[in-house]
C-alpha cells in the first residue's frame, strides 16, 4: 500500500483540502496503531510458546510482559478517543452541499367536461368545455370536424379520465382515447363495454408530449349507437420539468 502524498505547507491550502489531509493523518495514526498491537500480539504468542511456566523466572517474565501491553493497550485506547474527537471535529467542518429543492406535487390542473344533456353520436369525438383553466397553453380545439385537447409538447401530463353513459340498445360499446402528432398516433387505448345499460369508466393515466410539435387528444366513440352523457370529464394535470442540474454549492 503506497502512502498518501501530503500537499506542500508553503501551499495555500483550500478548505476542503485541509480537511482531507486531517482526515488521511487520522488513518495513518489509526493504521500504526493495528501494527503496534500486531507486534505486540506476537510478543505475548512468542513468550508463551519459550516459557517454563515450572520455573519461577519465565512466570515472573510473562507477568511483567503482560503487565506492559495492558498499559500500551490502555494508552492506545486513550489515543483512540483523541482521534475519535478529531475526526468529529473534522467532518463537522466540511462544507455540506446545498440540499434539493423539495419537489411539490403539481397544482396546474385543466378540466374539460361535456355537456349533460349531450348525446354522443357514433364515430365521432367527444365535444368538450373547457371548465377549469389552469394553463392556457391547454386548451379544446375543433380540427377537421374532430374536437380534440391540444397538449404542448414536450411535456408530461396527469390524464384522469370519468365517464358515465347510457347504453339504450345495450349493444356493444367501444370508447378510444387517443393521442395524434398530426396523423400520426402516439398512445391509443380502448374501453369496452358490452350488454350493460350504464356504463361506468375511470381511468389514470400519464402521457408524453412527444416531438416538437403540440399533441392533439381526443375520446372517440366507434361503436354504431349512441350515448347518452351522465357525466364525462377529462382532468390534465400539467408536469412542470424539473431542472436536473445540480444546484451550487
Amino acid at each position: 500500500m503506497s502512502m498518501p502524498k501530503f500537499p506542500n505547507p508553503k501551499d495555500i491550502l483550500s478548505r476542503e483540502e485541509a480537511i482531507n489531509a486531517i482526515i488521511t493523518s487520522i488513518a495513518m495514526e489509526e493504521m500504526a496503531l493495528s501494527r503496534i498491537l500486531t507486534a505486540e500480539s506476537e510478543k505475548i504468542t512468542k513468550a508463551l510458546e519459550n516459557i517454563d511456566f515450572n520455573c519461577e523466572k519465565d512466570r515472573k517474565m510473562i507477568l511483567s510482559i503482560n503487565q506492559s501491553v495492558t498499559q500500551l493497550v490502555e494508552k492506545i485506547v486513550d489515543l483512540q478517543f483523541i482521534l475519535k474527537s478529531k475526526l468529529h471535529l473534522a467532518i463537522e467542518a466540511m462544507p455540506h452541499p446545498r440540499p434539493w429543492p423539495p419537489r411539490h406535487p403539481c397544482k396546474c390542473i385543466n378540466i374539460f367536461c361535456a355537456d349533460s344533456k349531450y348525446v354522443w353520436s357514433p364515430c365521432r369525438t367527444l365535444q368538450l368545455c373547457h371548465i377549469k383553466r389552469c394553463d392556457d397553453c391547454v386548451h379544446t380545439a375543433r380540427i377537421d370536424g374532430d374536437f380534440i385537447i391540444i397538449l404542448p409538447h414536450s411535456k408530461r401530463f396527469d390524464i384522469d379520465l370519468t365517464l358515465r353513459l347510457t347504453n339504450r340498445p345495450q349493444n356493444l360499446v367501444t370508447i378510444e382515447l387517443r393521442q395524434t402528432i398530426g396523423k400520426t398516433t402516439t398512445f391509443s387505448k380502448k374501453y369496452t363495454s358490452e350488454g350493460k345499460q350504464h356504463i361506468s369508466i375511470h381511468d389514470n393515466l400519464t402521457l408524453f408530449s412527444e416531438g416538437a410539435w403540440d399533441n392533439h387528444l381526443s375520446l372517440r366513440l366507434l361503436s354504431q349507437n349512441p350515448l347518452e352523457i351522465a357525466k364525462a370529464c377529462i382532468e390534465v394535470k400539467t408536469r412542470h420539468p424539473h431542472n436536473t442540474k445540480q444546484p451550487p454549492a
